[in-house]
């Protein structure tokens, strides 16, 4: 909460209550990973207008090389890093288009609850980057979501065939 002292007119407290709230939401969603101390670090917090979202493979996670440098890379370049997750997808044994497609279909939709928690209306720039399944995921959640409006550069990591699919 935001302390009220007479000397600071209401315009300044409803601006400072709005940067608090934009902090804290950045926060919540993993974008910062610890609060900073002094006005620099806020600053630069909530300036970062460019937004990394990482999208793992089933048996590869963010940690594993791949996505661990790439985050790195990521942010050495300014990025916010998103990482998105999904559970309880079937066990893909032949790894046949028809069991890779099940397995899409299963994380649509808590890809999709993830991504509905960014806000958006700041950012600038998205950069996309999928290992195997997450590849089909994040090109078909790109040309489902029709980010019009913000640049979408993507990284593919061994593309699996979905992934075409969805390009085309």
């Amino acid at each position: 909460n935001v302390l009220m002292d007479k000397s600071i007119d209401e315009k300044s407290i409803n601006q400072i209550k709005k940067i608090v709230n934009n902090f804290s939401k950045k926060v919540d969603m993993g974008l910062i990973s610890s609060i900073p101390i002094g006005d620099k670090y806020i600053m630069s917090a909530t300036e970062s207008r460019k937004l990394a979202i990482f999208f793992p493979g089933i048996g590869y996670t963010k940690d594993r090389p791949l996505l661990h440098y790439s985050r790195k890379m990521a942010k050495k370049y300014g990025y916010e890093e998103i990482c998105i997750e999904y559970h309880n997808l079937p066990f893909i044994v032949e790894k046949t288009e028809e069991e890779m497609l099940r397995a899409i279909e299963k994380a649509i939709p808590q890809v999709e609850e993830q991504l509905s928690k960014i806000d958006y209306s700041d950012v600038e720039e998205i950069l996309l980057v999928g290992k195997s399944i997450g590849t089909a995921l994040a090109t078909k959640l790109c040309t489902d979501r029709h980010f019009t409006d913000i640049p979408v550069r993507m990284i593919l990591y061994t593309p699996v065939e979905a992934t075409f699919r969805f390009l085309s």
